[in-house]
């Protein structure tokens, strides 16, 4: 596997590393739907480009919150 020094370490960035690695494993079965890393991983991104076309997302830093604030 690739390694990735310069990268935040977060969910997204270890299921891209993975698809990366693996893209034909599968990651996810329920019953009878079963997915590979590549799959899963193509459908979270266009989620997340969907959920911040429309709005949701980060808007301010964290170090700018105060402590019951989200930033979203």
């Amino acid at each position: 596997m690739e390694q990735h020094t310069n990268q935040e370490f977060n969910l997204a960035n270890i299921s891209e590393a993975l698809a990366a690695a693996y893209p034909e494993r599968e990651c996810l079965v329920f019953r009878d739907r079963r997915f590979r890393w590549k799959d899963l991983t193509d459908r979270t991104r266009r989620l997340a480009n969907f959920l911040r076309s429309h709005g949701l997302g980060c808007h301010r830093e964290r170090h700018e919150l105060k402590n019951y604030e989200s930033g979203q």
